[in-house]
Formats: structure tokens, C-alpha cells, sequence
């Protein structure tokens, strides 16, 4: 059991287990039910060189707010030059401070800044693309695909609440 952090590895935090599975484990985030356990950390970096990952196409990123603390300069600097997309789901709406929305934005700022675009899949930040243009050779069909396919999630959503979920 390992959690990603900002820190450095081979630390040890307590991660917060959700007994009823209605909610997500996470380190930062805990309930009343929580069960607590001690986990090793292992930054970003070290997981890419432990497991000699030279190259990734897609990473996923889905790790209950700790998102806000692992992406700095550095890291993303370091993902600039051997990952292509990055998927990320924030949580900066559990934390709904102006605070949290600042963090946000300026990770959104290090990411164009390192070559990235930015791809938003929901209203709030809870589903973002990142492609890197210097991994990824993005058209403009390709832009406008994503653009279409992401409203046409969002139609789709909307419908089956409406119809479905009464």
C-alpha cells in the first residue's frame, strides 16, 4: 500500500479507509466510520523510476485531494517530459475555499506553462485532460472533436437525470 504525496518517499501518513464503501479512502478526507492505517509515501518521480517508466501515454490521477499538494512545479516539469495525458479528477470542491480554487488555477497556469493543453470534462474541476503538445501531435479537428464529445456527455447526463432519475 502506497500513497502518492508532494514528500518524500518512505514517509508515512494516516490514510482513512471508508468501512461502508459509500465513500472514497483517502488521506485527507475522513468520516466517523473512517478506519485509520498507516501508509507508505512515494512521490510521483520515484514510482515512474522505481518501475523504470520511460514513457507514458496516460496517467490517471484519482487520489481524493491530494491532488492539490502533489502538482508543483517540479512534478509537472518532470511529467512534461515523459507523459503525453494526464487524466486528473480534483477535488477542490470538497474543500470549497477560495483557497482551494487559487491552488487550482495556478496548477491549470504551471501546466500551460510546460506545454500542456487543457481540457475541462465537467463544470466544476472534477474531470480534467492535460495533453502535452510536445508528446502529442493535436489537430484542430482533434480539438474540436474533444469539444463535441465532451458537450455530448454533458446532454447525455443531463437527459438521463431528467427522464431516469425522477
Amino acid at each position: 500500500q502506497m500513497c502518492i504525496r508532494d514528500m518524500v518517499s518512505g514517509d508515512y501518513v494516516d490514510f482513512y479507509v471508508q468501512n461502508n464503501l459509500l465513500g472514497a479512502s483517502s488521506a485527507n478526507f475522513k468520516t466517523k466510520d473512517s478506519k485509520i492505517i498507516k501508509c507508505e509515501t512515494i512521490t510521483l518521480q520515484d514510482l515512474y523510476e522505481q518501475n523504470n517508466l520511460q514513457k507514458v501515454d496516460l496517467l490517471k490521477i484519482d487520489i481524493e485531494g491530494t491532488e492539490l499538494e502533489i502538482f508543483n512545479l517540479e512534478l509537472i516539469e518532470f511529467l512534461s517530459k515523459n507523459t503525453s495525458q494526464i487524466c486528473v479528477e480534483f477535488h477542490d470542491w470538497l474543500d470549497d475555499t477560495k483557497e482551494s480554487t487559487l491552488i487550482v488555477k495556478n496548477i491549470y497556469r504551471l501546466f500551460k506553462k510546460n506545454n500542456f493543453i487543457i481540457f475541462k470534462f465537467s463544470l466544476n474541476n472534477g474531470s480534467v485532460l492535460f495533453i502535452n503538445k510536445s508528446k502529442v501531435d493535436i489537430k484542430s479537428a482533434d480539438k474540436i472533436n474533444l469539444y463535441i464529445n465532451k458537450y455530448l456527455m454533458g446532454v447525455q447526463r443531463v437527459f438521463k437525470r431528467f427522464f431516469f432519475y425522477k
